[in-house]
């Protein structure tokens, strides 16, 4: 069992939910928000011979669940961690306050002590990435979920993306930011807009599979 605690933000599902990429034989798994614990830790099926990763989701507002809850919460984990199913598993807790962290540990150490903490704190702070790769996530990012688009497409600058970055204080920040920032231009260029918008018309010469090279030069859902 192992509290993870960092800021919102900071990337801890991100990268709870990636670690496959970066070590063979992992799988994540989650524990939603509307799910119960107790329901979900007792019926949970072996299915994969590697480390399984489970990450309880949506469980980071201190004060909405009493002790009794978490408690209940900890002693399912605590009993499917000791079963032969949780032999190679890992049950995640991400925290983004240092209230909910302690909370978590001081209940988790007394009903599990060392076998459910081990004999660290059973804490890992996680900082996410250093701000001088902040930029570069987010062209990647919105390059993976644009079709190829970046900053540029976005009518964003380098240096505004840079801006950005240094008022952030997580590379969820810096995303936020970025996307306001794009609201916010988009709705002055809307504003110097005529009502009939022109028409640009883009002739591509291709080969006989055209998509590729079409899609390399215009943007958007208006293509025919």
């Amino acid at each position: 069992f192992l509290v993870l605690r960092g800021e919102s933000g900071a990337g801890k599902s991100t990268f709870l939910h990636t670690l496959s990429f970066f070590r063979e034989g992992v799988k994540t798994y989650s524990v939603r928000g509307n799910e119960n614990v107790a329901s979900y830790f007792s019926g949970v099926e072996v299915q994969h011979r590697g480390l399984q990763i489970h990450v309880l989701e949506e469980r980071e507002a201190l004060k909405t669940y009493s002790d009794r809850e978490i408690e209940d919460w900890l002693h399912a984990i605590n009993g499917f961690i000791r079963s032969s199913r949780g032999e190679l598993a890992l049950v995640v807790w991400p925290c983004n306050t240092d209230e909910l962290r302690d909370r978590v540990v001081a209940l988790a150490g007394r009903i599990g002590g060392e076998t459910l903490l081990g004999t660290s704190s059973g804490v890992t702070q996680f900082n996410g990435p250093e701000k001088s790769q902040y930029v570069g996530i987010a062209e990647r990012t919105l390059s993976t979920l644009n079709q190829g688009s970046g900053l540029a497409d976005l009518g964003l600058t380098v240096d505004d993306a840079e801006k950005c970055a240094q008022q952030a204080g997580t590379v969820g920040g810096l995303m936020t930011r970025l996307s306001e920032l794009v609201i916010a231009r988009s709705a002055a260029v809307q504003r110097l807009v005529e009502k009939e918008q022109c028409r640009l018309w883009v002739v591509v010469v291709a080969g006989n599979d055209p998509i590729g090279d079409v899609s390399g030069l215009t943007r958007g859902q208006l293509r025919r």
